[in-house]
């Protein structure tokens, strides 16, 4: 597994249930987001880092600490991504609405 996943994580973990499996999303000290499968019954703690997306391209500032919650309520979860300086991103869950 990557170092910086391993040696460098920072905040408290946001455990999201999906289709009845857990997950996980931690933030760094680098500003980085991990997310995380293979939760369920893993007593060793090896997960599998799921998508790469949230550990390339995008930072969000020093120590960032991700947290979900139904922000506008329309019933699905939306992210917001604190860092040490104090600011905030909301990243809100847009289901697809075409129907």
């Amino acid at each position: 597994m990557d170092e910086n996943v391993t040696s460098f994580g920072y905040s408290a973990p946001f455990l999201l249930d999906s289709a009845s499996t857990t997950q996980m999303i931690v933030g760094s000290h680098r500003g980085q987001l991990f997310y995380f499968n293979n939760i369920d019954d893993n007593l060793n703690g090896t997960f599998n880092l799921v998508d790469s997306v949230f550990t390339g391209f995008r930072k969000f500032g020093t120590f960032a600490a991700p947290a979900a919650a139904d922000i506008n309520n329309d019933g699905y979860l939306d992210v917001i991504i604190g860092n040490i300086a104090g600011d905030f991103t909301l990243h809100g869950n847009i289901p697809n609405r075409s129907k």
